[in-house]
């Protein structure tokens, strides 16, 4: 079951978030505040995180099924250690509910950053954090368990078999992932398969327009764990620069999600088409998904199982 495309004006909803976060970036899971405990990663008082956005990773592990209307389903699993949490490369322009407008303004660094620093709009030079080994990743839930060596020229990114099948798993099922440990010690993270999301109401653009609340509505799963998140994803003004602009609003798999008024006015207009164009101009996403968090030496790490539909979006 997933989502039916009813779309027109409703009331906002809300749902549990971090309200002492600070500025949100650019990366899947949120903003960029540190860890709120401090317990060690894998233990037993580790759990299943509320719908909200998330901390800043420095370890974020995805298991993916995604639809777009070029390619239809198709799947992937992918990790990425880091030695910290990105920097905020985004601000919160607006926050309304459960959704925000993130924004990223670059600044003026004199002299120029280095290559592996970017500047920020406080005209400061910050590194980007080093990617780094946690030893062998092992995914389990999804058939046999799939083991994934460290990229050795990209370190710290982790990418799965590509002959991995579009159904890659059921609703419910429990699926773990583990670190063996190496620069980063052992970690084990656990969430469940989602219910694939319903692609029919985004095979052409989504329209969003200023003067109203955008509606959208769907069949809850019965996954009682499962949130939902919408991300309305703006170009950039350059290769690997963070997104100038993101609308993103998170919460329960309850079957309605309303983007404010305020916060599409908020968003520059534009049009994105539904391609898969890299990082770059990478589409919008709609999600189902479940997710685990557990603090580790470098920061927040995130296992997220994710169903997504990918669509462009129009903002006369």
């Amino acid at each position: 079951m997933g989502l039916v495309g009813v779309f027109g004006l409703g009331l906002t909803w809300g749902c549990p978030t971090d309200d002492d976060d600070t500025a949100g970036d650019d990366d899947a899971t949120g903003d960029d505040d540190a860890t709120g405990d401090d317990d060690t990663a894998g233990d037993d008082d580790d759990t299943t995180a509320s719908c909200g956005f998330a901390e800043t990773p420095a370890v974020t592990v995805t298991v993916l099924e995604s639809h777009s209307t070029l390619a239809q389903w198709d799947s992937s699993i992918s990790a990425r250690v880091q030695e910290a949490p990105d920097p905020p490369f985004h601000t919160v322009q607006l926050q309304e509910g459960t959704c925000r407008h993130l924004t990223f303004e670059q600044g003026s660094c004199d002299p120029p950053c280095d290559f592996d620093q970017i500047c920020l709009s406080t005209d400061e030079c910050v590194d980007y954090p080093a990617g780094m080994s946690a030893g062998l990743l092992t995914v389990t839930g999804l058939g046999a368990p799939i083991e994934i060596e460290a990229g050795g020229w990209n370190p710290g990114y982790y990418y799965g078999p590509a002959d991995l099948p579009a159904d890659l798993f059921g609703e419910g099922d429990p699926i773990g992932a583990a670190f063996s440990g190496a620069d980063l010690p052992a970690l084990i993270l656990a969430a469940t398969g989602v219910a694939p999301v319903e692609t029919a109401p985004f095979a052409d653009l989504v329209t969003i327009e200023d003067g109203a609340d955008k509606v959208f509505t769907w069949i809850p799963s019965d996954e009682t764990d499962a949130c939902v998140q919408i991300r309305f994803n703006g170009p950039n003004m350059g290769h690997g620069l963070p997104l100038n602009d993101i609308l993103w609003c998170e919460g329960p798999d309850s079957g309605s999600l309303t983007v404010p008024r305020a916060l599409i006015e908020s968003f520059p207009p534009g049009q994105t088409p539904e391609i898969i164009a890299g990082h770059d101009w990478p589409p919008s996403e709609f999600s189902r998904y479940t997710r685990d968090v557990a603090a580790t030496p470098a920061g927040p790490a995130i296992l997220e199982v994710r169903s997504t539909a990918l669509f462009g979006y129009d903002h006369p």
